[in-house]
């Protein structure tokens, strides 16, 4: 398991903070078969070799396993058991403790030990407001003087079924 390495949706952070990682296994009919489990002090995930977990699973079965990788810090995001995601949009943007990453395996089918490897990707768009310098000049020439700025942004899914990738809320 590894993170990208390009910070593609968020100009801020590196990654290096989502050192919790937590999975869940479901059958290929989408039932869960293995409750949220979370690891803690998952450094790896940013290396070059990336992190190593094994998992014992049934043989003659398919599954998915889903992952979601954060800072232990984080109040932004609920994991339920059954790994679905909710999201608080309260609080300060660009807050490093906010990085996640995000990655579900395709179905396989379980016929002995084998090696699966999954990339976790930001699983989030990133809103850039007033982020480039013809903005603040656009204000100057209007008169006005940007000190703090902040958006407010409605009407956005709060909920993410991890296993579909359905957003709802």
């Amino acid at each position: 398991i590894d993170i990208e390495s390009i910070p593609s949706s968020r100009a801020i952070s590196d990654g290096t903070g989502a050192t919790q990682l937590m999975y869940g296994v479901f059958s290929e009919n989408g039932e869960l078969v293995i409750a949220k489990a979370v690891k803690n002090n998952v450094t790896a995930l940013t290396t070059k070799d990336g992190y190593s977990m094994s998992i014992s699973l049934t043989k003659g079965q398919s599954y998915n396993v889903v992952f979601w990788a954060q800072n232990p810090d984080c109040k932004a995001y609920t994991i339920s058991d059954d790994m679905q995601l909710t999201i608080d949009y309260e609080g300060l943007n660009n807050d490093e403790l906010r990085d996640a990453f995000y990655g579900v395996t395709e179905t396989f089918k379980v016929e002995g030990s084998r090696t699966i490897s999954v990339v976790l990707k930001r699983p989030f768009a990133q809103v850039n407001v007033g982020a480039f310098p013809f903005d603040l000049e656009h204000a100057d020439e209007h008169g006005v003087d940007v000190a703090k700025s902040s958006a407010t942004i409605k009407g956005i899914a709060n909920k993410l079924n991890m296993i579909t990738g359905e957003a709802t809320g």
